[in-house]
């Protein structure tokens, strides 16, 4: 028998459209011990990152706009980037950090 898959409830002021449940796959769990990220680091994420879609998928994005805009954000979580395969499914499919400024859509 395996384990569930974490689920993270995230309630959004900013764009409530994301709010919602999102659970992880096995692949974004593993990225996350991998990268040495904390579920903490991942939820930060999921409820102050900038959403941008983009190939089919919803991007949650922490860069410098959003460490210098919310207490919450550390500045270590400056280029983590969430990818779920759609708000309405809420899988998170992979995580990394890319310190490299995205266009902003």
């Amino acid at each position: 028998m395996t384990a569930a898959r974490p689920t993270l409830t995230v309630d959004r002021v900013h764009y409530p459209k994301a709010s919602g449940r999102y659970r992880m796959s096995k692949h974004a769990e593993q990225q996350m011990y991998a990268r040495s990220l904390s579920g903490t680091e991942v939820r930060r994420g999921l409820r102050f990152g900038r959403v941008v879609f983009a190939r089919g998928a919803a991007h949650f994005v922490l860069g410098r706009n959003e460490v210098d805009r919310y207490e919450a954000v550390r500045p270590g979580d400056n280029g983590l980037q969430l990818v779920v395969s759609a708000l309405s499914d809420g899988t998170i499919v992979t995580l990394y950090r890319n310190r490299e400024d995205l266009p902003r859509a």
